[in-house]
């Protein structure tokens, strides 16, 4: 039986098909870690679309979320999308490196709106972050050289690659010092 005390650090992701995490990590991630910059690079297999990032929940809000989003998500079918540009979110001095999702877009919006809803009937407050669907690959972890990887991220060019976002899962997130240990707690397909 399970403390119910403890909480779980929990996450709402798409996965991503193996050849695409690969390519990623073999074009993409293996160049850019040659340059002189202080980058936390994320493992090939950790590599996911974040939906929503739930934080510290308790088992009881966990129950509720996974029923919540059972009955959210009927009726939504999966999104057809692809990878579209690599970017940085912090402007001069970048914080993440992603990669961006094109395609169905407004099907993938679908899905973030009904795990929102769940998210906030369980008792969770509302994501103060504007959904923006992306991949992050990488978080700088120093100001230092950041001009020479902004550099080098604009002439990387990006294969349209395409993926189906078929399915939802629910990951547990166990932080590390030689990085996060994602679970998967539950999966919806789509």
């Amino acid at each position: 039986m399970k403390d119910s005390s403890q909480n779980l650090r929990t996450f709402f992701a798409i996965p991503l098909p193996d050849g695409i995490r690969g390519w990623l990590n073999g074009e993409v991630i293996l160049p850019l870690s040659k340059l002189p910059v202080k980058v936390k690079w994320v493992e090939p297999q950790n590599i996911h679309l974040t939906m929503r990032f739930l934080g510290e929940i308790s088992f009881d809000m966990l129950s509720s979320i996974i029923a919540g989003t059972s009955r959210a998500l009927h009726g939504i079918s999966s999104a057809k999308l692809h990878i579209t540009e690599l970017g940085t979110f912090g402007g001069k001095s970048p914080r993440v490196i992603w990669i961006g999702a094109g395609g169905e877009i407004e099907k993938l919006m679908r899905i973030h709106d009904a795990i929102e809803k769940v998210c906030i009937g369980a008792g969770l407050p509302p994501d103060d972050k504007r959904f923006s669907p992306h991949i992050t690959i990488g978080r700088v972890k120093s100001p230092a050289h950041t001009a020479q990887l902004i550099s080098t991220i604009k002439k990387i060019e990006i294969k349209q690659l395409d993926f189906a976002a078929n399915e939802l899962i629910l990951f547990k997130s166990t932080l590390t010092p030689q990085g996060a240990i994602y679970e998967v707690v539950e999966r919806f397909p789509l």
